[in-house]
């Protein structure tokens, strides 16, 4: 294994600070001064000079394993700049989310300082001199070897860091960690300018449209304040909220608010048009990520930044690279902007419900696990349980709507009224009154009575984990709660835990929180621990996966020896997303299916299943 840190030119505009990491290194401004390398235990070596000396050097190594502090930078190098493509990147920062971060509650960061100070394994250090605004050139061979001398402890840092994690780390962790490094490294997602710059031409007059027709400058809309000074003008009074975390009270004008959804259907038409316009010109991640990619398409192809174990008491990822590649709207310009390059196919496959059927036999819910054994219509079903009359996918929509938000959203001790603003802000709105939800709330939990006893049981760990008492939580899978700890044994080697938990009185006893992330605590609950769990093994599963998929796509790229890609380019929640030669698109994707279809050694009972679809773009293959 070789340890590698680059050091890289910065400026006061020109920065990691300034821009995103792919923005960065494809930049004309962008320039190596030099990289300190170590391989197994050997000496550090500090190599500076030009782009091909510093290849040259670089290339005399193996460097078939890779590992770094923030692989997706240095990585990034390797692959963009100088063409090297290590077999296994290994990257100690991801390594630390869910060793020292989930266990912490984020309290301990995962730079390599705060990291080296948490172990005892030495000093970071600070550089000697200011090399803002430095190119190599501009450096005295002085400068130049105190700089190596500085690189080169980040680099024995590393090394150390990677020596404690790894011994325990599990291996398909750190498959999973190649993979998701390899989105970003080696993209082949190619972006449709054209279509791209129609569509961010398309927003802007939509948006012009809009202040036309309800005659309000833009600078009204963009400001709180000033919107609420002018609904008061009007006569009517801002909706508020309180906020849970601080006790605020502030204006309830985000989309999914109430208070905002009864303006957009207020009986005053001009009040209508006035919310309208106002999401309409304040919403602009559309025109904001619309240009993003059309950026990224003029320098090249379409990098997947994903945070491994962006989630900490989850483990699921995170969009990072300031385009969050994980939530872009289906069906929309940006998915179908997403092109395979000239030969190539794309391949999409999607986990069927994976949470809801988790949940149903993690649970022990028999009926429900086996419905979904059977791939039957779950949502349809339930839907018929409600309206108490026969509901299906094509014939009843809005209804079908109804019990898909049910399935996938009550099993973890959701009420009305926040069933109420699931259904009212969905991608189908249905209005429903508070009462009617509180009877449909009641009539799941009456339906599927082992999902609310897996709460309670839950409820009970807690209660247990707090007093520092072990417990065992799960019908389908039981899985082991160490109270000492206060974190549950997760069947990948990895564990969830609940950093700070605290109890204090509340309306109906104690009530319990654990640091989530630094500044922020959390409740935790029956519902809230059933939801991390399942979300945990769910991530678990889809992943694994992906790990299957991605070492077979390496193995016909090994077969076949042509050097065309094959390889996983995203992953969009429980979808796995792969570029691959037209020819190979239905053989890739029944290997898919296949991988995905079948559940992991820990959870054969489980009824895993997916569908998967092929098109030239990211757009047509869903």
């Amino acid at each position: 294994m070789v340890v590698i840190d680059f050091e890289t030119y910065y400026s006061k505009e020109f920065s990691l600070s300034k821009i995103t990491t792919e923005e960065y290194i494809r930049s004309p401004q962008f320039e190596v001064i030099g990289v300190c390398v170590k391989e197994d235990d050997g000496p550090v070596e500090w190599i500076t000079g030009s782009h091909e000396e510093v290849k040259a050097q670089l290339l005399k190594y193996d460097l078939s394993v890779v590992c770094c502090h923030n692989t997706a930078f240095d990585g990034a190098i390797l692959n963009w700049v100088f063409d090297i493509h290590p077999r296994l990147l290994v990257d100690t920062l991801s390594m630390s989310r869910p060793i020292i971060g989930a266990k912490t509650g984020g309290m301990v960061g995962g730079s390599l300082r705060a990291l080296s100070e948490h172990f005892g394994i030495g000093h970071k250090g600070t550089e000697i001199y200011n090399t803002l605004g430095k190119r190599r050139e501009d450096f005295t061979p002085e400068e130049m070897e105190r700089f190596g001398e500085y690189c080169k402890q980040d680099v024995r840092l590393t090394y150390e860091l990677w020596k404690i994690f790894a011994p325990t780390f599990p291996l398909l962790e750190t498959a999973l960690i190649n993979v998701t490094l390899k989105m970003f490294t080696e993209p082949a997602i190619v972006l449709d300018k054209p279509l791209l710059e129609k569509h961010l031409a398309e927003v802007k007059a939509k948006q012009a449209e809009l202040l036309t027709k309800v005659g309000v400058d833009r600078s009204i809309f963009m400001s709180n304040d000033k919107f609420a000074e002018m609904l008061r003008s009007r006569g009517v009074e801002p909706p508020t909220k309180v906020s849970p975390t601080t006790g605020k009270t502030a204006y309830a004008f985000a989309k999914t608010d109430p208070g905002f959804q009864a303006l957009l259907s207020h009986p005053n038409e001009e009040i209508q048009a006035l919310a309208a316009a106002r999401l309409g010109v304040k919403t602009t991640i559309e025109e904001t990520r619309t240009q993003a990619f059309i950026d990224v398409a003029s320098r090249g192809t379409l990098p997947a930044m994903l945070n491994y174990y962006g989630a900490l008491n989850t483990g699921r990822f995170s969009g990072g690279g300031g385009l969050n590649v994980q939530n872009l709207p289906r069906g929309g310009v940006l998915r179908h902007s997403m092109r395979a390059p000239d030969g190539y196919a794309i391949v999409a496959c999607d986990s069927s419900q994976v949470e809801a059927r988790t949940l149903a036999w993690f649970a022990g819910q028999e009926d429900l696990t086996e419905s979904f054994r059977n791939d039957e219509d779950n949502y349809s079903k339930f839907a018929t349980q409600v309206y108490a009359r026969p509901i299906n996918k094509h014939d009843n929509p809005n209804e079908r709507h109804v019990g898909k938000t049910c399935i996938l959203g009550l099993g973890y001790g959701v009420g009305a009224a926040k069933l109420q603003g699931s259904l009212a802000n969905g991608a189908i709105r249905v209005i429903l009154p508070l009462e009617e939800c509180q009877r449909i709330v009641g009539l799941y939990r009456s339906l599927y009575t082992s999902i609310p006893a897996l709460w309670k049981q839950c409820n009970t760990a807690i209660e247990r984990m707090y007093q520092g008492y072990d417990s065992v939580i799960g019908v389908g899978l039981q899985l082991h709660v160490n109270g000492r700890e206060r974190s549950i044994a997760l069947p990948n080697g990895l564990k969830l835990w609940y950093a700070d938990m605290q109890a204090a009185q509340g309306q109906y006893g104690l009530e319990y929180t654990y640091q989530k992330r630094k500044g922020i605590r959390a409740k935790l609950y029956g519902g809230a621990l059933t939801e991390n769990i399942i979300q945990a093994l769910a991530r678990i599963i889809v992943s694994y996966q992906m790990v299957a998929i991605s070492r077979w796509l390496e193995n016909r790229c090994r077969e076949e020896k042509d050097g065309r890609v094959r390889r996983i380019v995203n992953m969009v929640h429980d979808e796995v997303v792969v570029v691959v030669p037209k020819e190979e698109a239905e053989l890739t994707k029944a290997y898919m299916m296949k991988a995905m279809k079948t559940p992991l050694n820990w959870c054969k009972g489980l009824p895993v299943s997916c569908e998967a679809d092929i098109g030239e773009t990211y757009g047509d293959a869903k």
